[in-house]
C-alpha cells in the first residue's frame, strides 16, 4: 500500500471529523413503558451482536482497554443474565461493559430523551448540586444539593447509574452524568417531566421548590467564555469549544485580546481545566491569537478498515488495520489584529478532554507555552470518528471509534497529558498557586 498517498486521501475525505466531545453520548429511544421487556437470550445476541461489531470496528482496544479483563467479564454478564428485563433493566446489564472499555468514545450508549429538562448540576462524592452556571434569575442557588425530584432518591440514582457511564475514570463518567443529567433522570424515572425539587441548602436546612424551566435554567453564553486581570497576567477562561457557539466565542476573542493588548499584559493563563470539548474550529481560532507559526494536531493515525472509510484507502481490505502518517497542518492567519507575543501558559486538569485535550498537545508539542495543573484523565492520543451500531433485540445503539489520532510529537501511548509545571489543588486555590509562584500574587 501507498501510505502516504493513502494518508493524503484521508486527510481531504476526514476534514472536520476529529472534533470530538463528551456531549454526543446518546442515542434516540422510546421512553421506558412502551417497550416491551426483554429475556436474558435476547440480550445475550445482543451481547454477541455487539462485541462482535465491536472488534471489527475498534482499531486497538487494547489502547485504553485490559482486554484480559475484558473477555472475563464478557463471559460472566453473558452467564449472568437470566429472566426478564425491562428497557432499564436491560440497559443496565449490558453497560456494565462501559468501564472496562475505558473511553467515552466507546460503549453502550444511553437513550436519549430530548425533551427532558433540568437545571444545570455538577456532580461530585457521589452527590448533584446545584451548578454554578445556573441562570441568576432563578430560585436555585449554586451549591445547593439535590436530594430528591418528585420523591425519586437522587443519590441512590447517582450510586446505581454512574458504574455504567462510559468514559475513562469515575471524573469523567461524573462529568457525563452531569452533562446529560436530564435524561439520566428521564431514563431512570421514566418521565422527561418534573416538578418538586427537594433541596438541602448550603446553611444544612432542607426545602422544596417548584422546578420552573423558564426561570431554572443555565445562564447566557457569557459563563462559558471570561478573560480577567491580575496586575500583569491576563486569564481567558474557556470552558467548552462547543461548536454551536463559534460566532460567540469568535466575538469574544477579538474583545478579549483588544483588551489584553490595551492592557499591555506580559503573561497570559488560559484556563481549560473545565473544557469538556467540541469543535477544532474554536481551538484553532484561539490558536490563531497564539501563533504565527503552522502546526498540526496529529503526527499519524491507526485505523481499522470499514465500510466507511475503505474508499479513501486504496489498496485496503475490509478488517484491516493500518498505520499512517496524517499531519494536518494549519497556517494561523497572518497579520492577525492583537496577537499575544508575551508568555503563554495553559491550565488543565482531569476534566479537560476531547478537543481540551488536543488544544493542549498543541501547545506543548509547538512549544507555544507550557502546560500547568494536573494531568488530564483522558489520553492524550485521542479515539475518534465515533461508528454507531443499533442492538438487534433490544435497540439500543454502541458506540466504537475507527481511528486512534496520534499527536504531532509521535509520543505513542495511552498516558494523559502531563504538565510542564505541576500543580496541586483545584480551582481558585490552584490558580492563586500559578500566580503566586509567578510573582503575581
Amino acid at each position: 500500500m501507498n501510505l502516504p498517498r493513502a494518508s493524503q486521501i484521508l486527510i481531504r475525505a476526514l476534514g472536520a471529523a476529529f472534533a470530538i466531545g463528551l456531549a454526543g453520548c446518546a442515542v434516540a429511544q422510546p421512553a421506558p413503558g412502551r417497550e416491551p421487556s426483554f429475556t436474558a437470550d435476547q440480550l445475550r445476541i445482543d451481547l454477541t451482536a455487539w462485541q462482535d461489531w465491536l472488534r471489527s470496528t475498534h482499531p486497538d482496544l487494547a489502547h485504553s482497554a485490559d482486554t484480559a479483563e475484558l473477555d472475563r467479564q464478557v463471559e460472566a454478564l453473558g452467564n449472568s443474565l437470566t429472566g426478564q428485563y425491562s428497557p432499564l433493566e436491560a440497559w443496565m446489564a449490558l453497560s456494565r461493559l462501559n468501564p472496562v472499555y475505558a473511553d467515552a468514545h466507546t460503549g453502550l450508549a444511553i437513550p436519549s430523551f430530548p425533551d427532558a429538562d433540568f437545571p444545570p448540576v455538577e456532580i461530585r462524592d457521589g452527590h448533584a448540586w446545584i451548578g454554578a452556571a445556573i441562570a441568576p434569575e432563578s430560585g436555585l442557588r449554586p451549591g445547593e444539593r439535590v436530594v430528591t425530584v418528585d420523591g425519586i432518591d437522587i443519590d441512590a440514582m447517582i450510586a446505581n447509574v454512574l458504574p455504567h457511564i462510559r468514559g475513562e475514570t469515575d471524573s469523567l463518567r461524573e462529568r457525563i452524568l452531569q452533562l446529560r443529567f436530564a435524561e439520566y433522570l428521564a431514563f431512570w424515572s421514566g418521565r422527561t417531566r418534573f416538578n418538586q425539587i427537594e433541596l438541602q441548602g448550603i446553611a444544612g436546612n432542607r426545602f422544596s421548590h417548584s422546578y420552573t424551566p423558564q426561570t431554572d435554567r443555565p445562564g447566557e453564553d457569557g459563563a462559558a467564555f471570561s478573560v480577567e486581570f491580575r496586575n500583569h497576567s491576563a486569564i481567558l477562561s474557556v470552558r467548552t469549544f462547543d461548536l454551536a457557539r463559534f460566532e460567540t466565542f469568535n466575538t469574544f476573542l477579538t474583545d478579549a485580546f483588544a483588551r489584553i493588548a490595551a492592557r499591555d499584559s506580559e503573561r497570559l493563563i488560559i484556563d481549560i481545566r473545565e473544557n469538556g470539548g467540541g469543535a477544532r474550529e474554536l481551538s484553532d481560532r484561539l490558536l490563531a491569537y497564539l501563533t504565527e507559526d503552522r502546526y498540526t494536531p496529529t503526527s499519524a493515525i491507526t485505523a481499522r478498515i470499514a465500510p466507511e472509510n475503505i474508499a479513501r484507502i486504496p489498496g485496503a481490505e475490509l478488517g484491516q488495520v493500518v498505520h499512517l502518517p496524517f499531519p494536518q497542518w494549519v497556517e494561523p492567519p497572518a497579520g492577525l489584529e492583537y496577537r499575544f507575543s508575551g508568555e503563554i501558559i495553559v491550565l488543565i486538569g482531569p476534566d479537560t478532554y476531547s478537543q481540551g485535550i488536543v488544544f493542549a498537545n498543541i501547545v506543548q508539542d509547538f512549544q507555544i507555552g507550557r502546560i500547568a495543573g494536573l494531568p488530564t484523565e483522558g489520553a492524550a492520543n485521542q479515539t475518534g470518528q465515533v461508528q454507531r451500531f443499533t442492538l438487534p433485540q433490544t435497540g439500543f445503539e454502541a458506540r466504537s471509534p475507527l481511528y486512534i489520532f496520534w499527536r504531532a510529537s509521535g509520543e505513542a501511548s495511552s498516558s494523559p497529558v502531563q504538565p510542564d509545571i505541576l500543580l496541586p489543588h483545584a480551582g481558585e486555590e490552584q490558580l492563586t498557586a500559578l500566580l503566586n509562584m509567578l510573582g503575581e500574587d
